[in-house]
This record gives C-alpha cells, sequence and structure tokens, in this order.
C-alpha cells in the first residue's frame, strides 16, 4: 500500500485531477439517481387467476380451485401454495423464494396450468408477477359534471392520453365505474309466434356485428380497401338487428329452415301427379318432393309458389329409392264392372241456373314483401349492473380513481411533480371538472430523504468539529475531512454504476458511512503530522507515516467491508432490501482506504507544515521539550493520557478482576437482552392510512354501500385527514383478495399529523359504530408496512376448521397486546343444493350436464360475446325469460323433453335442498386452511408472537386440526437467524483477514473473543430508548463486528511495531495504547457525533430503519472504545503469559515476533515496520 502513496506523491498532478473528476462525477451521479423510498423489489410471487362467474366456492374449489393446484406443485422449487375459492374467483398464490428466476418460472406455471382440462366454461386462467414497481405511485381522483360512463369516457379521451404521456408512466387505470353487461331477455311467445329459437338468435347474435376484410381493388388511379360488415355500436342497432324473416329464416345464418323441423316455413307446394295411359302414380300427400322412383313425364308441372332454393348442408338430394322400384300388383289394377246406371230423368238443373259470384272469382293474390323479425321484436334489451359492482367517492362526492403505474426505471419523484403540474390544465378537460391527489409516494420520499440529507450533512459538521477539536489545525482538519465528500463521491458513482437507486436505506448507508470514512485519513493525518514534527524531511515523513499505519488502515478497512459480504447470501425480505445498503457501505469504504492512501498523502504534502512548536491542541498536550526523529512518543502528558494511562496500569495490575467485571457487565447485558422489545423491520410513518371494510358474506351491494357511507362521513370529520377516497368492489380488488362486498378507504393525512396516534384515535371511534362490517387499519405502501402476526390453522373439514378458528379467535382476542384479530374463514352462506336423482333422470331423457346448464342459463344467462359501445367493452347475456328468484321458481325451470315430447321440469327429476356453505374456502398446501391475523397494539412483535405461542400450545384444537404461527412473526424468525448466521460468518471472515494481518493464529483469537463485550453498549442504547431490536438494529450489530475490529487492529498493530523494537510486553502494550489513543478516540467521537442527528432523529426521516441502526452503532461504540482501550491490552498480556508459560512447558526458547510473548528483548528479533 505504501507504494500506491509515493506513486501518488510523485504524480501529484494526476492525483489531484483524478479527484477533480470524482468530484464533478459525484455531483453529477447524484443529481441523476433515481429517488425511491425503499429498493425495487420483485416480489418472489406469481398468482394463478380464474374468473369463475356465478359459482360456488365449492364448486370452484373443486372444479378450478384443486386441479391448478395440482399443476401446480408439479413445478420445482416451491416455497407455499395458497389459494382461496369465492366471489367467483379462484385465485392461487404460489410463493418462491427471493431471488427466484420469475420470469422462468412464469413461464413453468403458464404452461402446467394451460394443461389443466375440463375447467368450467369461461374459465381461463391468467398467471401474473409483480414487483414493488407494479405499485401505483400515485392515485387521483376525478370528478365533475360528467359522471359514470360519460366521465370515464372524457377521461378516456383528453385526460389518460397525456398522462401515459409523460415520461415513466406505463399505465394509468381507471375505477369507480359500474361495470354494466348488456342483457337480451327473450320472450317465449313472442319467439314462437316468429317461429324462432334461443339457439338460431344466438346463432344471428353471434354472425352480426363483424367486420370482414375483403382485400384491396384498385379503381382508376385508386386502391381501395374492401370491408364487409359494421359494428353494432349502441342498444338501438341492436334492438334494430334482423333475426328472420317472414319464412322464419334465419336472417344472418344464410341457412334455409327445415319444413317441420320447428323452423316456421312454409312447406313446398305438392305437385300435381303426372298423366300415364299405363299405370297413373298416386298422387303424394304430406310431401316436400317428388320421389324420384316415379315415372317420369312430360307433362306440365304447376310451377311451386315458394320452392326451396337451396338444401341445407348435409341435406340429401333426393329421396332414397326402393330396391326394384314400387312392387307390381298382380293382374293390373282392379276395373270397375259394367258401366255407371243411367240416373233416371238425367242430371236435374238448378231453379235459375248457376248463381253468379259477386265480384266474379278470385284471382290469385300479388305476394308482399316478407316481414323481418327484428332482435327488439322478441327480447328485452338493456343496461343491467354486473355482479362486479364498482364505486369511488372522494371526500363523499362522487368520483372516478386514477391509478398511476410507472416503468421499473423510472423515478417516481420525477414523474410525480410533472402530473401535479397538469393537474390544472386537466381539469378543464372536464366540464365542471376538478381532478385532485389522493395518493402520491413522492413527498414523502422528498421529504425522507430531504431530512436524512439533513441529518447527514448535520453529522458531517459534528465530525469535522471532532477533528478539529483534537487537532486545533484548520489545514490537518481540511485535509482530514476531505475524505468525507471524496468518499461518498465515489459512493454516489458506486451507486449508479450497480443501478441502485437514492432511497433511505442506500441514503442512510451514506450517512453512516460520513462517521466512518473519515477513520483511515484520521490515523494517517495524525501519524504524518507526528514525522513531520519530528523534523523529518517531508516526502520521507510522509512515506514513513503511511507506511507504519498502511497496514493497519488497510485490514481494519477490509473487515469492515467484509463483514457485509454474508449480506449478499442472506435471503427472504431482508436480505433484498439491505443488500444496496451493504453495497453503500462497502463501496465509501474501499474508497475511504484509497483517498487515505492517495488524496490525503498529496494533500499533506501541499498543506501540513512542521512546527517547531508544540501543536496546541485542547484534548491533548504534548511536552515541550524537542523530540528527535527516533524517540518514542511515550511522554505525552496531555490530561486524556493522564486519565487513561493510570486506569490501564491498574488493569494491567489486576487483570483477573478486570475481566470479572467485565464478564459481569457482559452478563447483566445479556440479561437485559430478554427485555427488548423486538420486531421485523418496523412502519414507515408514511402520511397516508388504509382502511379495510368488509361486510358479512350476502350483503347486497346497497348494504355495503350503506355501510361504507357511515364510516366514510366519520373519516371525513375526524380531525387530521386531509382526504378521504372510498372505493367499493371492482375487478382490481378481486385480484388483490377483495370482493364486491369490500370497501376501501384511503386517508391522506394532513401535514404534521402522527398517523400512530391518528390509527389508534380512529380504531377507537370506529368502534363505536354498529352494522359496519369488519375494520382493519393500516398504513399504506410497500411491503415494510406489515407488523401482523398469522396463524394457519388446518383441518381435514370445514367444521373441524370453523371450531378450531373460532377456538384460537376469541383466545387471542383476550391476549395482552392485540389491536385486532380477524380470521378469513368468514361466514357460512345460503346456498340451494339441487340434487338430481339419475334414475328418474335418465326415464327423463335428461342428464345432470343438461340439468346444470339449463339452470345456469336461466339464473345467470348466458354469456354469448361481448359488445363494444363507446369506448367500453360489455358482456353480452342472453337468457330467455326472466330469472328466477326463488326456489319455486327454480323447482319449475323446464330443462327439456322426455321422450313423448312432454317438458321436463326441475322438480321431476332432482330434490331441492337448502343448505349453508363456506362463503370462501381457503386452502394452504394443498390442505383446507383458515388464517387469523393479529395485529399488534404497539411494536413489540416478539412478545406478541410468545402469547400467541403460549396460547396455541395452551389450547385444545380438535381432533386433525393443526396451527403454526406464519407471517410478520415468521418472516422475523427467518431474518433473524440468517443475521445470526451472518454475524457468525462476518466473525470468521474477520478472523481470516487479522490473521493475514497478524501472521498469527493467537492474536486474531484474542480479538475475537473481544467482540462479545461490544454488544453491551448495543444493548443498554435499545433498553434506554424503549427500541425494539430489529432487522435494523441486528445489521448495526453486524456494523460493531468490524468496527470494534478495526479499533483493536490499529492498537495492536502499533503494540507490535514496539515489540519488534525489541520493547517489553507490559511497556509495549502502554506505549501502544498511549499512542492510539487519540486517534482511537477521534474515530469514536467522530462516528459517534456524525449518527447522532440519525439516533435523536432529528428530522424523522426513514426513522423506522436509521434510528435503531443509529443507536446500537452507538451504544456499542461506546462500550467497544472502552473495551479496545482497556480489555484489549489486559487479554494481549494474559495470552502473552500463557504462551510463554507454554513455551516453557514444552522447552521452546524460540519467540514469535508476531505473537505476545515475555522474552527478553535480546532474544526477540526485531520485525520490520508495517
Amino acid at each position: 500500500m505504501s507504494a500506491l502513496t509515493r506513486f501518488s506523491l510523485k504524480n501529484r498532478a494526476l492525483i489531484a485531477l483524478i479527484t477533480l473528476f470524482v468530484f464533478l462525477g459525484g455531483i453529477f451521479t447524484s443529481g441523476a439517481l433515481r429517488r425511491e423510498l425503499i429498493p425495487s423489489l420483485e416480489l418472489p410471487v406469481v398468482a394463478v387467476l380464474t374468473p369463475v362467474p356465478g359459482s360456488s366456492s365449492n364448486v370452484i374449489e373443486e372444479q378450478v380451485s384443486r386441479p391448478l393446484e395440482a399443476a401446480i406443485l408439479a413445478v420445482p422449487n416451491i416455497k407455499k401454495v395458497q389459494s382461496t375459492s369465492g366471489d367467483s374467483t379462484s385465485s392461487i398464490l404460489v410463493t418462491f423464494e427471493y431471488g427466484t428466476n420469475l420470469p422462468d418460472t412464469q413461464a413453468r406455471i403458464q404452461r402446467a396450468v394451460l394443461g389443466v382440462p375440463n375447467l368450467p366454461e369461461g374459465s381461463s386462467p391468467t398467471v401474473i408477477t409483480g414487483s414493488i414497481a407494479d405499485f401505483p405511485i400515485m392515485q387521483l381522483s376525478a370528478s365533475g359534471a360528467l359522471h359514470g360512463d360519460a366521465l370515464a369516457q372524457r377521461l378516456r379521451d383528453h385526460v389518460i392520453p397525456t398522462l401515459e404521456d409523460i415520461p415513466g408512466v406505463r399505465s394509468v387505470t381507471i375505477s369507480g365505474i359500474g361495470v354494466q353487461n348488456v342483457s337480451i331477455s327473450l320472450n317465449k311467445n313472442k319467439m314462437k309466434d316468429a317461429g324462432l329459437t334461443t339457439a338460431s338468435v344466438t346463432a344471428a347474435l353471434q354472425a352480426s356485428g363483424v367486420t370482414i376484410p375483403g382485400g384491396n381493388i384498385t379503381q382508376g388511379t385508386t386502391e381501395l380497401n374492401v370491408q364487409v360488415g359494421r359494428k353494432i355500436t349502441s342498444l338501438d342497432q341492436l334492438r334494430k338487428l334482423p333475426v328472420s324473416d317472414a319464412t322464419g329464416a334465419g336472417a344472418l345464418t344464410g341457412a334455409m329452415p327445415i319444413p317441420g323441423r320447428g323452423g316456421g316455413g312454409a312447406a313446398a307446394p305438392i305437385p300435381a301427379a303426372p298423366t300415364s295411359t299405363n299405370t297413373p302414380t298416386p298422387e303424394p300427400t304430406n310431401t316436400t318432393a317428388p320421389s324420384t322412383s316415379a315415372p317420369t313425364s312430360t307433362a306440365p308441372q304447376p310451377t311451386p309458389t315458394n320452392p326451396p332454393t337451396t338444401l341445407p348442408t348435409g341435406f340429401p338430394t333426393a329421396l332414397p329409392t326402393l330396391p326394384g322400384g314400387l312392387p307390381s300388383i298382380p293382374g293390373g289394377l282392379p276395373t270397375f264392372p259394367g258401366k255407371f246406371p243411367p240416373i233416371p230423368g238425367g242430371i236435374p238443373r238448378l231453379p235459375g241456373g248457376l248463381p253468379s259470384i259477386p265480384g266474379g272469382f278470385p284471382t290469385k293474390p300479388t305476394p308482399t314483401a316478407p316481414t323481418v323479425t327484428q332482435l327488439g321484436d322478441i327480447a328485452t334489451i338493456a343496461f343491467t349492473p354486473s355482479d362486479n359492482i364498482s364505486i369511488a367517492r372522494t371526500n363523499g362526492k362522487p368520483s372516478i380513481a386514477l391509478s398511476v403505474v410507472k416503468k421499473p426505471d423510472a423515478s417516481t419523484v420525477d414523474i410525480s411533480h410533472a402530473i401535479t403540474d397538469k393537474l390544472p390544465q386537466l381539469s378543464t378537460r372536464i366540464p365542471n371538472g376538478s381532478m385532485n391527489v389522493v395518493f402520491d409516494q413522492a413527498p414523502y420520499i422528498e421529504q425522507s430523504i430531504d431530512d436524512l440529507l439533513h441529518e447527514g450533512l448535520l453529522g458531517l459538521g459534528m465530525a469535522v468539529l471532532v477533528v478539529f477539536t483534537f487537532l486545533l489545525s484548520i489545514r490537518l482538519t481540511l485535509v482530514t475531512a476531505v475524505s468525507i465528500p471524496a468518499s461518498l463521491m465515489v459512493a454516489m458513482i458506486g451507486l449508479k454504476a450497480s443501478n441502485n437507486t437514492l432511497n433511505i436505506l442506500t441514503l442512510g448507508a451514506l450517512t453512516i458511512a460520513i462517521g466512518r470514512v473519515v477513520d483511515d485519513s484520521i490515523v494517517v493525518v495524525e501519524n504524518i503530522a507526528r514525522k513531520l514534527d519530528l523534523g523529518l524531511p517531508r516526502i520521507e515523513a510522509i512515506t514513513t507515516a503511511v507506511r507504519e499505519v498502511a497496514g493497519a488502515v488497510t485490514a481494519s478497512t477490509i473487515v469492515t467491508v467484509a463483514v457485509f459480504l454474508p449480506i449478499g447470501v442472506v435471503g427472504g425480505q431482508a436480505g433484498e432490501l439491505f443488500r444496496p445498503f451493504a453495497i453503500t457501505v462497502g463501496i465509501a469504504m474501499l474508497a475511504s482506504l484509497l483517498v487515505s492512501l492517495t488524496i490525503v498523502p498529496v494533500l499533506a504534502y501541499w498543506f501540513i507544515r512542521p512546527t517547531t512548536a508544540p501543536r496546541r491542541r485542547w484534548l491533548t498536550h504534548r511536552r515541550t521539550t524537542p523530540a528527535t526523529p527516533t524517540e518514542s512518543h511515550n511522554h505525552e502528558n496531555g490530561w486524556m493520557e493522564r486519565l487513561y494511562i493510570p486506569t490501564l496500569h491498574l488493569a494491567l495490575r489486576r487483570p483477573i478482576i478486570t475481566m470479572l467485571i467485565a464478564l459481569f457487565a457482559l452478563a447483566t447485558a445479556g440479561i437485559g437482552a430478554t427485555g427488548l422489545k423486538t420486531q421485523f423491520i418496523g412502519s414507515s410513518a408514511q402520511n397516508s392510512i388504509q382502511i379495510t371494510q368488509t361486510m358479512p358474506a350476502g350483503s347486497t351491494n346497497e348494504a355495503v354501500n350503506t355501510a361504507a357511507t357511515t364510516v366514510e362521513k366519520t373519516l371525513t370529520n375526524t380531525p387530521g385527514v386531509k382526504t378521504t377516497m372510498l372505493t367499493i368492489g371492482g375487478s382490481g380488488l378481486r385480484m388483490l383478495g377483495g370482493s364486491a362486498r369490500t370497501a376501501q378507504h384511503a386517508l391522506t393525512l394532513e401535514e404534521g399529523t402522527d398517523s400512530q396516534t391518528l390509527t389508534a384515535s380512529l380504531r377507537a371511534k370506529l368502534d363505536t359504530l354498529n352494522d359496519i362490517g369488519e375494520i382493519r387499519i393500516g398504513a399504506t405502501g410497500g411491503p415494510t408496512n406489515s407488523q401482523n402476526v398469522e396463524i394457519h390453522i388446518q383441518g381435514p373439514d370445514d367444521d373441524t376448521l370453523h371450531a378450531a378458528s373460532e377456538g384460537l379467535l376469541t383466545t387471542v382476542r383476550r391476549l395482552e397486546g392485540v389491536a385486532q384479530a380477524h380470521s378469513d374463514l368468514g361466514e357460512r352462506v345460503p346456498s340451494l343444493h339441487i340434487d338430481v336423482n339419475r334414475s328418474k333422470a335418465l326415464a327423463k331423457s335428461v342428464n345432470e350436464t343438461q340439468i346444470g346448464k339449463a339452470v345456469a342459463d336461466a339464473v345467470k344467462g348466458r354469456t354469448i360475446g361481448k359488445i363494444e359501445i363507446g369506448a367500453a367493452e360489455h358482456d353480452l347475456i342472453i337468457r330467455e325469460g326472466t330469472a328466477p328468484t326463488d326456489q319455486e321458481a327454480i323447482a319449475n325451470l323446464v330443462i327439456g323433453k322426455d321422450h313423448k315430447g312432454k317438458d321436463v321440469h326441475v322438480e321431476d327429476v332432482a330434490d331441492l335442498k337448502r343448505e349453508t356453505i363456506p362463503a370462501a374456502i381457503h386452502r394452504i398446501d394443498g390442505n383446507r386452511a383458515v388464517v387469523i391475523t393479529v395485529t399488534p397494539a404497539d411494536n413489540d412483535l416478539g412478545a406478541l408472537t410468545n402469547r400467541i405461542r403460549t396460547a396455541l400450545n395452551t389450547t385444545t384444537l380438535p381432533a386433525g386440526a393443526t396451527a403454526t404461527i406464519g407471517g410478520a412473526a415468521s418472516d422475523q424468525a427467518e431474518a433473524f437467524n440468517q443475521l445470526g448466521l451472518a454475524t457468525l460468518a462476518a466473525i470468521a471472515i474477520t478472523y481470516v483477514v487479522m490473521v493475514a494481518t497478524f501472521g498469527s493464529l493467537a492474536q486474531p483469537f484474542m480479538l475475537l473473543i473481544s467482540i462479545p463485550f461490544a454488544g453491551i453498549g448495543a444493548v443498554l442504547a435499545l433498553l434506554l430508548t424503549g427500541t425494539p431490536l430489529g432487522v435494523p438494529a441486528f445489521i448495526g450489530i453486524l456494523m460493531l463486528v468490524g468496527i470494534v475490529v478495526t479499533n483493536a487492529i490499529v492498537l495492536i498493530d502499533r503494540v507490535n511495531q514496539h515489540r519488534n523494537d525489541a520493547m517489553p510486553v507490559r511497556e509495549a502494550v502502554i506505549a501502544g495504547a498511549r499512542n492510539r489513543l487519540r486517534p482511537i478516540i477521534m474515530t469514536a467521537l467522530a462516528t459517534i457525533l456524525a449518527l447522532a442527528p440519525m439516533a435523536a432523529s432529528v428530522t424523522g426521516g426513514g426513522a423506522f430503519i436509521s434510528q435503531p441502526l443509529a443507536l446500537v452503532v452507538i451504544g456499542g461504540l461506546l462500550s467497544s472504545t472502552l473495551l479496545t482501550l482497556v480489555i484489549v491490552p489486559v487479554l494481549y498480556v494474559l495470552l502473552d503469559a500463557l504462551l510463554t508459560r507454554l513455551h516453557r512447558q514444552h522447552g521452546s526458547e524460540k519467540n514469535q515476533p508476531t505473537s505476545p510473548t515475555t522474552q527478553t528483548p535480546e532474544t526477540n528479533p526485531p520485525r520490520h515496520a508495517r
């Protein structure tokens, strides 16, 4: 490393130029970095959503969820499969480990579900994945003089295109519009009169409203594109759609109806019998065409009045002939014998002759044009609301919600500013319009980042102040402090190169690094100043000073960075969130090492001057007698030395007592640690609250709306609430596990409102309301807000699950620390079960499939396609008559005809029974399950988890039922286990680095023993402030491993240098401790004061992550500094005595210069200084 310093001193101009480029590049990069709340996470979840309209939970589970689960479970590396069957949807969530290749996994699951046969008609599974970037970054509300579809159409035409043109916006979706179907209710009697059937009308509809490309033609010099047909775009066009002419022919099918087959058409006229002198053919009766076996005749045939022009496809062109022709009659036809007898008197005449016919004989009437039957003649056509209702209101006024989703590489803050700037202009595009921001991530992101920046700048100032206080030299202070901005600029460039963002985690890492990046420079500058004061030539003084400490600062920096390497293998959400944190700290620390060995020596060459007079320092005072270049600095008599050195002498004289005191303090801290609160990551106190309101199963849309309005009024009138937005139903809710009976209340808070306090107040208010269903309150935005404990109950049947769920739910709600608890088992809803008697059905010539289809078509109608009216797409639903409204009507449904042609009703072949079924059925890993979600009343997730675990162990569950703990409690346990292993791995890596540094196995082991003592201050800091031990605090403990060893390395390295100069062990320890007292105290205080604003949460930005981490590091630094200055020297002397005793016992006279020893200086060969 000293070679790097020599190169820098020889190329000072180049180093200066590189430094300038680093600063310029860092400044440019910091402005170009995307600003986000947290690092973008790719959620390891694949969702399979399958709509099954009108189906019950039992049917969905049996026919959809089970087959899909079986196919999905064949995909490798699945962690968990959860499914919910209900609300006409099958929702399956497949969870994998973080880091899974989701595109490949999604393709595997897509292939698996596509291979599932025999899914219900209209059930098409959709496979989706998502990340944090898929959550809306903004939610807007639009209202005005227009409402419903008219307002939605105006937004689609004039607002959404403008929003989607903003750079970085991926999509803008709207909700709050009631989805409507186009319903066609056929009148049976009118269809019968028109000679039509449901099938013929359906065929006519499906063949209409299409455009067919006909190619291109050239007319003159113009090429024309030919298209046939025209889309139907209104209900009026649909009503005028011709479905049959006067003959009953399908107007759109082009098929000729077959007489006598229900087509309603007239039979072809019967032709006259042919004349023959031999054997006349009898005149056929009730036939449609003369037989091909009849003899031909040239006699003229009467022209049929309505001859068939085209036979249907597949119809025979001629009647079959009898083999051998018509049978002959033996002897021919019989003749009448003789003559007719004469009539006496002849034929009588009528008096007066034949009467005349008034007007003469009637003539054949002139044919008229056939009457066309239109759809409106036989059906009622109207918009009808679908089951998927959608209502949106902002501050109690009807509105439409617009959700903005950004592209993964876009900046949330930039998009938010662009949209906010355009809102006044966009509002003018709606008559009497108003557009407001309901939810926006950007202000909280900006506030958090600005707060952390202010805390970082304040910490930077305090760190520089510490350096100046010790050195009392502006030149020395500036040379030392330059490492802070230089290292941070390099870290900014590293963040951009590694495709990371500027978020509360990476910015927190930079803030924490402020106190650490100055450490190496402090040690280097302090030693350079010493050498210059000794009168050495400038170049020699700088190179000698750097050479002495280069090994120590390199080793300490590598250790600090190495402790973060295990973060790379920590799985789960914690690993994904804190990996950018570790990268940022690592880059900054490596940059500080490079700065201390290159830039700092060059700046020292230019700005630091040797002094013949003593350097006056406030905290240390050096002797006034001149020093020689070879003289050791053992005679410093500053007030710190006067306090420290006697204490060290006392500890060295009583090493056993000193260690016993340290062990007692460690044991006390261990006992205190058992009283620490614990949590997972913590909740970000955003300026928004999400309230989910779920009404009982079977609630009507009106009941849901009424209850939601009650809650909405309470929320709107609550102080501290700026905006309320209500959303009921909608397909988006179904995808996220909601339903038509779920209402979402999104609250935006006034500036300065404490979200936790307001949440408690709202919970108390809503508890006093009646008939509002179940209420759940939580923060919005991001995955780090979930602090809920889940209890997963599995059992063989519904009764077992219901009994276990009710029992545990009652028990859990009584526990201390529970804010709210609810079960997803839900209510059981009434159901009408049609139990088909197969024997009766067979006797009536019907089957179960036919019965089920007939009932489904009658109750919910049959979706035969979609129709686009305006810009909205609607399902086209057809049914005969009106939907049955009670059990009797369903019993009387006609489902077919028996072999005698009589109508068969449902009640003829089935028994109708009322029963109750679950509103929704949940399954985990193929077994039916219930999930109880428990929200803590405070931030002590660990204590609540222990109480729940105790309750589970003491509660007797029904036979076959099992209960396990999941949710945030499971995530916390997993994260703690992995971080514990990461800490052990960090200690092992640290040991390897120290072995390489000291060339000894014993000294690094001594330093490892000292690491646990750093936990004393960390535990004390958490206990005194009431801060829970979570993942951020655990990361702070991981950092302490490197910090403790860093200071110890600097101390032990100096002691070894004195030992190499043939100094006895005790004197070497005291001299090394005195030499390193000032840099150790300076680095510790610089780090502590740099983190103090963050620990105190002066501004509050990102406090849920940065504050616990800073508190742990500060507390640990205080105890580790004392540890380094007292316990480490004592351990060094004790280890030296132990090794000496072992050497003597084995008769060894050999002395290891890199290991502590008590051999005489004469036998201790000198070792080159580092």
